[in-house]
């Protein structure tokens, strides 16, 4: 049981990592779209 444990911890880092990355990279292209669309707009 401890072994599989320690076995995840790793993996499931890995897997929150890569989500936050992803929300961050999401959350940076809307904002650059927002920009480009604002200055077209404009």
């Amino acid at each position: 049981m401890h072994n599989d444990n320690s076995m995840l911890a790793p993996s499931l880092r890995a897997a929150l990592g890569y989500y936050q990355r992803n929300q961050i990279i999401s959350y940076l292209t809307v904002r650059l779209e927002v920009t480009l669309h604002g200055k077209t707009i404009m």
